[in-house]
């Protein structure tokens, strides 16, 4: 009986825990009807209470092209977001024109949720030991919600460039809307919060956005924010099936 109570105690303690609770939010949730057990090895953690309210230094407000109210927001890891985020990206009109062109797989999943937790977490403590201008490594998502929704999310992340093209590692703008919010203006308003938050930290380093076609969804966002060029050079990334990218880039304005 002690044994059990013992064993009890130790159970108790270790789901009190948050940072260990929620190490698992992933299981349980299903992408397909396949069940996400997998995703647990990613251990992902969400933002504490601490980090959350740090993050309000990072939250933003904006405006729909109707004068709806959007809160942009980072992605804290919450089971809200992580679902929120895989219904956007692997919505059949989303997926065709994201990086690697094709649905996303539960660990890919996992990994980029893990990723995008990480890299808020780590700007956050960029901040506040005022360590930027970092040049290529900023790493920042957010989600933007609508009339308490998430229909959006995008930020800022590392591109890795590619040396034998003579490109350069460098922060890179990316987003997604879904496809019943879209004409909203909200691509824009995410890009341009994204695009302020990158150039009030750094001086000196470009902005990248990487564009599959000289004529897209996306290249029409840049084009408005202004300011960013063809660089008349060419990414082929083959881990994302072999695809090559039209390179834009912004220096500070």
């Amino acid at each position: 009986m002690k044994k059990i109570n013992l064993l009890k105690f130790f159970l108790m303690i270790i789901l009190s825990n948050p940072f260990v609770a929620n190490a698992y939010i992933l299981k349980g949730i299903n992408y397909d009807g396949v069940p996400n057990d997998k995703a647990i090895e990613h251990n992902i953690i969400p933002l504490s209470k601490e980090e959350l309210v740090q993050a309000e230094s990072i939250t933003f407000h904006a405006k729909t092209n109707d004068s709806r109210d959007l809160l942009i927001t980072p992605f804290n890891g919450s089971q809200e977001h992580i679902e929120a985020f895989t219904g956007i990206i692997n919505h059949p009109d989303v997926f065709p024109r994201l990086r690697h062109m094709g649905k996303w797989w539960i660990e890919l999943i996992g990994r980029t949720v893990n990723r995008y937790v990480i890299g808020v977490r780590d700007h956050l403590k960029n901040l506040k030991k005022k360590k930027y201008p970092y040049s290529t490594k900023m790493d920042v998502c957010w989600v933007v919600y609508l009339d308490g929704r998430i229909v959006a999310r995008g930020g800022l992340q590392e591109d890795e460039g590619s040396a034998d093209n003579g490109i350069n590692p460098a922060t890179e703008l990316y987003f997604a809307v879904h496809p019943d919010y879209r004409k909203l203006g909200i691509s824009i308003a995410l890009a341009t919060v994204a695009t302020k938050h990158f150039e009030s930290l750094e001086t000196g380093f470009p902005l990248r956005s990487l564009e599959l076609h000289e004529i897209s969804i996306s290249k029409k966002i840049i084009d408005i924010l202004g300011g960013f060029k063809n660089t008349g050079k060419k990414s082929r990334i083959e881990k994302w099936g072999d695809v090559t990218y039209w390179v834009f880039e912004r220096m500070p304005i």
